[in-house]
Order: C-alpha cells, then structure tokens, then sequence
C-alpha cells in the first residue's frame, strides 16, 4: 500500500509498505489511512485532505456507524 502527499499538484512526500496480515480488506485499508495519517503528520503537516477509493471506510469514518469489528482502528483515525 502507499500514499502521495501532494502540495500544489507537486508530490512532495511519498510512502510504500508491504502489510502482511489483515483480517479483512476493509481493516487493510483502515490500517493503510492510518499509516499514512501518522507519517503526514510525522512530517509536520497538519492540513490535509485524505481521498481513498474504499466507499465503505469513508462512510464508517463520515457517519459516525457502529462496526465493533473496526472500533479500535476508527477511533484511531478519528483521534488523528
């Protein structure tokens, strides 16, 4: 999985990394958001707009829903 950070169109930070064991995909993709959140802010960069092509993590981050399978890993992102 892997990450750009871009500022004006320009990349300006980039992460790679091999994940080994996921329960799911969807936990995958928490686990990669959440990577990716902390070296963003590892960097400094406090103002960003996080995309991702996994409808059903943005709708669990933006509505706020229930899923005791994810708790720990959305209270995380949520956090950052």
């Amino acid at each position: 999985m892997g990450f750009v950070l871009l500022e004006d169109d320009i990349p300006i930070l980039f992460g790679a990394q091999g994940l080994s064991v996921a329960v799911s995909p969807l936990h995958a993709e928490a686990e990669g958001l959440l990577w990716a959140m902390q070296e963003v802010l590892r960097q400094g960069t406090r103002a960003v707009r996080f995309e991702s092509d996994c409808e059903q993590l943005i709708k669990l981050i933006r509505d706020d829903e229930d899923w005791p399978a994810m708790a720990s890993e959305l209270d995380e992102i949520k956090a950052l």
